[in-house]
């Protein structure tokens, strides 16, 4: 199967990053999250990795979180959050990391 590029990166990602310029780990938790999720993973095109961590079997969300992440981990369902970002955040290879819920996302403002 052909290798086709994540959704919505365009020059974006990365763009302001110099030589010296730290590295940003992004990561979001999803549960049955599906079309939602695209505006939280939207909002956090500009960091230099994307980790999703999927906690469900029901719905469509790894296929919408595989178009935008750089890794789709998927772990069983939890009720301990602490956990599952545990598991996110070991899946990080920089030393900045950001975290949003499924159902959350950054402003423009924000971003800058």
């Amino acid at each position: 199967m052909p290798s086709t590029p994540k959704t919505d990166l365009g020059d974006f990602k990365g763009s302001n990053m110099g030589a010296n310029t730290p590295r940003i780990s992004g990561f979001a938790i999803t549960y049955n999250s599906g079309e939602i999720l695209k505006t939280c993973l939207r909002s956090l095109r500009f960091v230099d990795e994307l980790i999703v961590v999927d906690k469900s079997l029901t719905d469509g969300t790894p296929s919408v979180a595989e178009a935008y992440a750089d890794k789709v981990i998927s772990v069983p369902w939890s009720p301990l959050p602490t956990e599952t970002r545990s598991t996110a955040d070991e899946a990080c290879s920089h030393d900045f990391i950001l975290y949003l819920d499924h159902d959350e996302c950054l402003s423009v403002e924000g971003i800058h």
